[in-house]
């Protein structure tokens, strides 16, 4: 099964950063491309669950 691709703009903001800057990125081979503004999960899986804990943290942050 195949992991799921998140449009480049989701990428973007996941990452805090710009669009501009994601492309960029992309451009110098920072980060793959695989179709048209997609960007495969599978090459961050460490990232998103790190990822997740900070949106976790940050939205107990939040509730307070």
């Amino acid at each position: 099964m195949a992991m799921p691709t998140y449009p480049a703009a989701t990428m973007a903001k996941r990452l805090l950063l710009t669009p501009r800057r994601l492309l960029q990125f992309v451009t110098e081979g920072v980060i793959p491309k695989v179709e048209r503004g997609m960007i495969p999960a599978d090459q961050f899986p460490e990232f998103w669950k790190w990822m997740g804990r900070v949106d976790k943290l940050r939205d107990q942050l939040l509730a307070r």
